[in-house]
């Protein structure tokens, strides 16, 4: 359909911008794209997993704002700039219809609960309830986007293996 449109990381994507991971901001310059050719929802089942932003950047800009330099005004200006992953998430906030992935890895310990994903209540019951009831744990893992992220975004849809799928936004 002219309605839907995919836009896919080939091989002559990952040629001229680089392999992966992507810096988030080019991620977010993307969606920030779409959002004004007026795309209503998009779907991004790249692994957002792992941040990107270094985690001494607060600290440091911290450091810099307490000691009262004219330097921490610099600072904290690049700080916003080499904060890959909030700049993402504002992309996601500003479009309002981003739905991002959660993989599913067969094996893991980890736990199928995040603090950003909600669980959700039942208050069926009956043979429906059945059917909606939460899924009883299993080797499997979520892994699911950044906290961060995956609360900018409008949900987050669980897909086998973010890395199997086409890794598309749109």
């Amino acid at each position: 359909s002219s309605a839907v449109a995919v836009v896919a990381i080939d091989d002559a994507a990952i040629k001229g911008i680089g392999a992966w991971p992507w810096p988030r901001d080019r991620i977010a310059a993307t969606v920030d794209r779409l959002r004004r050719f007026d795309v209503r929802a998009i779907g991004i089942t790249l692994p957002l997993t792992e941040a990107q932003t270094p985690p001494a950047l607060a600290e440091l800009v911290e450091d810099a704002t307490r000691s009262g330099r004219r330097l921490s005004r610099t600072l904290r200006k690049w700080a916003v700039k080499l904060d890959s992953d909030a700049d993402l998430a504002r992309a996601l906030e500003r479009h309002g219809g981003v739905v991002l992935a959660a993989g599913i890895a067969k094996g893991g310990s980890g736990s199928l609960e995040s603090a950003a994903l909600k669980p959700v209540t039942v208050q069926e019951s009956g043979p429906l309830g059945v059917l909606l009831a939460a899924p009883a744990a299993t080797d499997r893992a979520l892994q699911p986007p950044l906290d961060q992220l995956a609360r900018s975004a409008a949900g987050v849809g669980v897909i086998a293996d973010p890395r199997s799928a086409s890794s598309a936004f749109a």
